[in-house]
């Protein structure tokens, strides 16, 4: 009985080394750049019958049926298998990274993410927003009245394509432009919409400088919950010394035609 305790808790053992070793990196961020690394797993077996996982070291007992020989009731066998190298996945996750910038009264750049930081009336901000793939971005600022304003495409940045292209930034609003937070306290929506392909549905709501009516901004977030790819993974990046603040969105099917939705809340005070 006390054989069989230690035959399962090993296995259980290894079965979670296992599955952290291969689970554990696979955060937005991750799959954003394709930095997602893997122990390489090789399964051996004991003369037991017990698996092995590489780089780990097992001593097995074998239960047999009794022959009234005690010594060779219990073998004790040990399997040392070889560690492989580690192995880099390279496959990128089809995703959109985005943060705030905030521009102080001197002119230098607070980096900053929506998701941690609430903002105060009179500061400067812009979005930035950067795709790991080509594809099409659509952003629409959502108002307390339930109206929006087409953020993205703008006139100004590819004659007002809003095809996008991968590791570049593109910021919201373009140039040295930028939104200043108002007396009133509140929320400020903005939704996004990322996609390898064209999304037809909603390509009519996004012409540069549009407002779009509320009835139809209801129309939008229905075809966000109904097309939304649901397979998405969201990442804030830390806040440390040195960190470059960023949240991380990705579509962990990375189906060609899947579209990634987030709605950014800006918090102000």
């Amino acid at each position: 009985m006390k054989n069989r305790i230690i035959y399962f808790l090993t296995v259980a053992v290894c079965l979670f080394a296992f599955l952290s070793i291969s689970f554990a990196d696979d955060g937005a961020k991750s799959l954003f750049y394709g930095e997602t690394t893997k122990e390489s797993v090789e399964v051996k077996k004991t003369d037991s019958g017990t698996a092995v996982f590489s780089g780990t070291e097992m001593n097995t007992e074998t239960i047999q049926p009794s022959t009234g020989n005690t010594a060779k009731e219990k073998q004790k066998s040990t399997a040392v298998a070889k560690p492989k190298s580690k192995a880099s996945s390279k496959e990128i996750a089809t995703g959109l990274s985005y943060w705030i910038e905030v521009i102080k009264p001197d002119g230098k750049v607070e980096r900053a993410t929506a998701e941690s930081r609430v903002f105060k009336t009179g500061e400067h901000i812009r979005f930035v927003f950067k795709s790991n793939k080509d594809g099409y971005l659509y952003l629409l600022a959502i108002g307390s009245s339930g109206k929006g304003a087409v953020l993205f495409p703008d006139s100004r940045i590819n004659a007002g394509n809003n095809y996008v292209t991968p590791n570049n930034e593109y910021p919201v609003p373009f140039g040295e432009k930028s939104f200043v937070m108002d007396p009133t306290p509140g929320e400020e929506k903005i939704l996004v919409f990322f996609s390898q392909a064209e999304v037809s549905d909603i390509n009519n709501y996004f012409s540069p400088k549009n407002k779009v009516e509320a009835q139809d901004t209801r129309v939008i977030y229905a075809f966000a919950e109904t097309r939304g790819s649901k397979d998405i993974l969201f990442e804030e990046d830390a806040v440390g010394a040195g960190a470059q603040p960023a949240s991380y969105i990705v579509n962990k099917s990375n189906d060609p035609q899947g579209i990634i939705f987030r709605e950014i809340v800006v918090k102000h005070k």
